[in-house]
């Protein structure tokens, strides 16, 4: 077994360590190293291989990522038992947003140390009628209480990661409902089917879940709600791969939600439940805050990319316009899928890319909500903004950057001290009218703030720890932003980068998103740029090993099939090059023809794609509905069912 540098206070169980040598995460050993030009040898074997415990997407997983060819709609999430719910949404004549609000229901349930109810997240939505993207923000947002000392006053380090004070107003539920008001074409109460039968019938543990939950399982003993879901009996045997487990408290929520709707989350019985949970592990949330909370809509943030593309995304506090402004300075360029062809070009393309990202960080780190409170615009980002997206910046851009050597810190414009954030899911859906959904939802890192709701069965966020606070400079002399400061209602920054990209026809021929923190803006864009200018197929472009550069630290991060020639080259270039801490998984779909989608869920977490048209629906969709809405034997068609439960769901 290789050597393990664990980054974490809690160690590694011998039986975890057999969990991990079975999943083959010890299968390789990873090349960890840091490296400088002055440091440059001719064979580069480094002698550890890291886990990154904290955060990222680091789940150690290797080989081809699943793929799938599709005809009518396609899904591409991080769970595959979501992807096929999503495409069973889409098979009843769901809309993409229908599939993907009862995704990222069951993503929740399958995936829960990423995401769930407890969170929310940050939607693109594509409308080729009107060819116009929508965004909605459904965010979490800080409590009314929560002031910009909150975890600096008496309060320890740790009360912004674990425990009630880290929580911020769940937004998830919200958006669902904004979301489906919106383009919902199935009845609201038919979306949530799905994961309540997971919840109460049991669900099998996958390999991210099972990772994760050895991973933190000494902090999910110190709970006895999380006890009670993973681990045995009275035991500390935790349920591992393959195991089944349930979560009836979870099931019987939302269940509630769907026949109520979004009222009884905000200002009904569940509520009350979430407010006395939050409250009594030392969290501030009230039901003022969130009786007040609204998902907002937005239209997209959007650029040009060359004469023939346009890339939608979502305005702050996503990250999207720093994706797009790396894809702005990149289509400058020229690529093609020549551009690849020798060593010597190889490294000209990471250096501009690597130069790139630095740019488009340091711009990053002066970025925060668009609203100082529930109503009030930051003027300085709306200017911000402006300034990012507009094509002279771009090729401003350009013209700072050397192709022959790299600067010193300061020459990239850092503003402020970056603020890393973590976690997440994203899932990305396209229907049969070529509506497209990316969305990306998070509770921040693993588990959130580790608060299980005893009653209510949700796992709650922890993203008060993605807010900066005010203090002394980091360790390069960067203050932290002003702009992501705590407020009141405020909504904290996020690297989460979902992005949908048309043709000159307005048709959709590419949608993305990742997890991962803040690698998700540079690996969002690398397979954008693999696929959109270097002719690599989607799963090629998933697949190809990435690099991550945010430029504080001033480092390049290579996962361990970087070509080696140009890690020397770009090492004598003056980079500096360091292991890959952990990593970003993508989940894409390209229009490959115009009859045919390709779908592919990132092998770095697992998960699969499904989707409609060339993958027919026989016994299996008939066992799941007759399981899912037959209300008597007599009721056997469709659309008797579909009628009832719109009669029944919540106007």
């Amino acid at each position: 077994m290789p050597n393990i540098v664990l980054l974490s206070k809690y160690p590694l169980s011998m039986a975890a360590r057999r969990f991990l040598t079975k999943i083959k995460v010890f299968n390789k050993p990873s090349r960890s190293f840091s490296l400088s030009s002055s440091t440059l040898a001719d064979d580069v074997v480094p002698p550890k291989f890291h886990i990154d415990l904290p955060g990222v997407e680091n789940y150690g997983f290797e080989g081809e990522s699943s793929f799938m060819r599709c005809k009518h709609g396609a899904v591409a999430a991080d769970s595959e038992e979501a992807s096929k719910v999503g495409r069973r949404i889409l098979n009843l004549g769901g809309s993409a947003v229908d599939a993907a609000i009862a995704v990222l229901l069951c993503v929740g349930v399958h995936n829960c140390h990423s995401t769930g109810i407890g969170g929310g997240f940050l939607m693109n939505i594509y409308d080729p009628q009107r060819k116009e993207g929508i965004a909605i923000d459904a965010r979490e947002a800080a409590p009314s209480e929560a002031h910009q000392k909150m975890f600096i006053d008496g309060n320890p380090p740790p009360s912004s990661t674990h425990g009630g004070l880290a929580i911020g107003i769940p937004g998830e539920i919200a958006g669902f409902w904004k979301a489906h008001q919106l383009y919902g074409k199935l009845p609201w109460s038919i979306l949530f089917k799905p994961a309540i039968e997971m919840c109460n019938e049991g669900f099998e543990i996958r390999k991210a879940l099972a990772f994760t939950i050895l991973k933190c399982r000494n902090k999910l003993w110190e709970q006895k709600a999380f006890r009670r879901v993973f681990f045995k009996g009275d035991s500390d045997h935790v349920y591992g791969l393959g195991d089944t487990i349930y979560r009836p408290r979870l099931g019987k929520t939302l269940t509630m939600v769907a026949e109520h709707g979004p009222s009884v989350f905000y200002d009904g019985e569940l509520s009350d439940l979430i407010c006395a949970e939050v409250q009594e592990q030392g969290g501030i949330i009230n039901r003022h805050d969130l009786r007040t909370y609204e998902a907002r809509v937005k239209p997209a943030v959007k650029t040009t990319l060359g004469d023939n593309y346009t890339a939608y995304g979502v305005p702050p506090p996503a990250s999207s316009a720093i994706t797009l402004l790396i894809l702005k300075v990149m289509d400058g360029y020229g690529l093609t899928p020549h551009s690849l062809d020798s060593d010597e070009k190889q490294v000209r393309f990471y250096h501009i890319l690597n130069e790139s990202f630095k740019f488009a960080y340091g711009k990053r780190s002066a970025m925060g909500d668009e609203y100082d409170s529930q109503t009030e615009k930051n003027k300085g980002i709306e200017q911000l903004l402006s300034l990012i997206l507009s094509p002279e910046y771009a090729e401003e851009i350009r013209e700072r950057i050397n192709e022959h050597k790299t600067q010193p810190l300061a020459y990239y414009e850092p503003m402020f001290e970056p603020q890393t954030d973590h976690g997440t899911s994203h899932c990305s859906i396209i229907d049969s009218d070529g509506n497209a959904v990316a969305v990306t939802s998070t509770i921040n890192t693993d588990f959130g703030a580790f608060v299980y709701g005893r009653n209510t069965g949700i796992i709650y966020n922890n993203q008060m720890d993605d807010f900066s606070q005010p203090g002394l400079s980091n360790y390069y002399g960067y203050a932290p932003s002003p702009a992501n400061f705590i407020q009141p209602f405020k909504r904290p920054m996020s690297s989460m980068s979902p992005i949908v990209v048309t043709d000159s026809n307005g048709e959709v021929i590419f949608i993305a998103g990742g997890s991962g923190g803040s690698r998700i803006i540079s690996s969002v864009a690398q397979v954008a740029i693999y696929n959109l200018w270097l002719g690599k197929s989607i799963r090629d472009a998933v697949d190809m090993p990435r690099l991550h550069q945010q430029l504080i630290p001033m480092e390049i991060e290579l996962e361990k099939r970087f070509p080696v020639n140009v890690v020397h080259g770009l090492l004598a270039r003056g980079h500096t090059i360091s292991s890959f801490r952990g990593g970003c998984v993508v989940q894409a779909i390209e229009r490959r023809h115009a009859d045919e989608l390709w779908a592919v869920s990132d092998a770095r977490k697992g998960g699969a794609p499904d989707g409609l048209g060339y993958k027919h629906i026989t016994k299996t969709f008939q066992n799941w509905f007759r399981r899912t809405f037959q209300r008597s034997k007599e009721q056997k068609f469709l659309e008797e069912e579909v009628e009832k439960a719109r009669l029944l769901s919540p106007k």
